[in-house]
């Protein structure tokens, strides 16, 4: 289905990231098949970048999946997790805008080329589009 949407929208999503496919499977679906559709056009809409996103999907399935634990406490690593989403679209911005250059990317977020690298590799950034001209 997303990659129905891949093409419709021409996009040039490649993964689905494990986050977002936890959240599709555990949200409950009264709208069934058709909400389904839906919220996978909307996520892959609303993506950048080669990885479609938890933060891609609309905020009534977010909502659910983030809401309180059954103990009536929020996840404890939900706020690394939120910076982590932040920090990896912070970067896949960075790279876009820069043409995929590293050196750029780098320059333009103030850090090392080395520091860029590593977070890359973390977020699963490394397998970008070629920059046009590059083989």
């Amino acid at each position: 289905m997303a990659a129905r949407f891949n093409r419709k929208f021409n996009k040039e999503l490649f993964d689905i990231h494990s986050d977002t496919l936890a959240a599709l499977e555990t949200y409950s679906w009264p709208g069934n098949l058709r909400q389904l559709e839906n919220v996978m056009q909307h996520a892959v809409l609303v993506s950048s970048g080669p990885q479609l996103l938890p933060s891609h999907l609309p905020p009534v399935v977010q909502d659910q999946v983030s809401a309180p634990n059954g103990n009536g406490s929020v996840d404890s690593d939900s706020l690394h997790h939120q910076r982590d989403l932040i920090e990896r679209n912070v970067i896949q911005r960075a790279l876009i805008s820069n043409g995929y250059s590293r050196t750029r990317a780098a320059d333009s977020l103030g850090i090392s080329r080395v520091t860029l690298y590593k977070k890359m590799k973390k977020y699963g950034l490394m397998k970008q589009p070629l920059a046009a001209g590059r083989i």
